[in-house]
């Protein structure tokens, strides 16, 4: 199997888009903050094994790595390069994260995933991020994390989180407003 890697800048300065010619994962993200959420994981554990990376995030075809200001990407950009290729196996790699209450993933859940699948997501996945429900309120107070680039990007605090309040006013509920922990 070859596997080609493409890198794309972010947004967020301390974060770079690897994207591969070959599936990530097979559906859903996976966002992981430290060596031991990467726990059976070879890539990630090696990734984490590289001095800086403080983030990773896959989805499909892409693996969003986010470092610490400290390291320059000069060097790290090209540990990250090897690390895939000596690393990467795509059977291994299958998460969805998805937010359910105590009941499940209750139907306005299931509406606002779908407005988040089908307009917000692409947008952020293009950028090396991602959005996640954590929680919704029975006063329509929606509360999201932010995930790869975006994670730690000062646009996503309040530009990109007023753009996802906005989009869903307009498509879910007038009321509803956007949150990120």
């Amino acid at each position: 199997m070859t596997i080609i890697i493409d890198t794309e800048y972010t947004p967020n300065p301390n974060a770079l888009k690897f994207i591969l010619n070959h599936p990530v994962i097979k559906q859903g993200t996976k966002s992981m903050k430290s060596p031991d959420e990467a726990d059976g994981d070879k890539l990630a554990q090696a990734l984490f094994g590289l001095k800086g990376v403080t983030t990773l995030f896959y989805m499909e075809n892409f693996i969003t790595v986010s470092k610490d200001e400290s390291v320059d990407w000069d060097v790290l950009e090209e540990e990250v390069r090897l690390s895939i290729l000596d690393n990467f196996n795509p059977e291994t790699k299958d998460d969805t994260s998805k937010a359910k209450n105590d009941d499940g993933i209750d139907s306005n859940i299931e509406k606002l995933e779908k407005i988040l699948d089908e307009r917000i997501r692409p947008a952020l996945a293009m950028d090396g991020g991602g959005v996640e429900i954590v929680a919704l309120s029975p006063s329509m107070e929606l509360t999201v994390k932010y995930f790869g680039a975006c994670g730690g990007c000062p646009y996503s605090t309040f530009n990109t989180l007023k753009a996802i309040e906005g989009i869903l006013q307009k498509l879910f509920d007038p009321k509803i407003t956007v949150v990120a922990v």
